[in-house]
C-alpha cells in the first residue's frame, strides 16, 4: 500500500512556532526507545487518552472523542529511531491514516450525523526527517 507522504508535515518552521488554539503533544524523539515510550508520551499529554498498542492508537488518534479542542498536533523533534525499522513504519503509517481519515468526506459526514466534533490532526517533523521517513514508509515498494 502507498501512504501519501504529503500529509506528514515536515517544517523547522512550524515546529518552533507557538501553535494556537490546538492540543500539542511533543514527542522527543531520543527519549523513544520502544513502542511503549510512543504510547506513554502520547498518554501524558492527551487527555484522558489511552493507547496500549498500535490498534488503540490508530483508533484513538482516528475519533478524539476525548480531545475537546479542534485541533491536534504532534511534534515531533526526530524521527523516534529507537523504534525498530517496522515499529517505525507502523507508527507514520497509523499518523497518515488518521489524518487521512479526518480531511475525508466520510469524517464530515459523520460529525452532521452523530454531532461529535470535527477534528484536525497534524504531525510535524524537522525537514530532515522526510528522506528517512519516505524511505521507511516505501521501503519494499516499486517506485511508480
Amino acid at each position: 500500500m502507498r501512504y501519501d507522504i504529503e500529509l506528514l508535515t515536515f517544517s523547522d518552521a512550524l515546529l518552533r512556532s507557538k501553535t494556537r488554539d490546538a492540543l500539542v503533544a511533543v514527542i522527543r524523539a531520543k527519549k523513544i526507545k520502544s513502542r511503549q515510550d510512543i504510547f506513554d508520551a502520547l498518554n501524558r499529554q492527551i487527555p484522558d487518552f489511552y493507547a496500549s498498542n498500535w490498534d488503540a492508537l490508530h483508533d484513538l488518534l482516528g475519533s478524539l472523542y476525548c480531545v475537546p479542542d479542534h485541533k491536534v498536533v504532534i511534534k515531533h523533534d526526530g524521527l523516534p529511531v529507537g523504534l525498530t525499522f517496522p515499529e517505525l513504519k507502523i507508527y507514520l503509517e497509523v499518523l497518515i491514516a488518521c489524518i487521512e481519515s479526518w480531511r475525508s468526506d466520510h469524517a464530515a459526514e459523520h460529525s452532521r450525523t452523530f454531532g461529535s466534533p470535527m477534528h484536525e490532526l497534524e504531525a510535524i517533523f524537522p525537514t530532515w526527517c522526510r528522506a528517512l521517513a519516505e524511505k521507511t514508509l516505501y521501503w519494499g515498494q516499486s517506485r511508480r
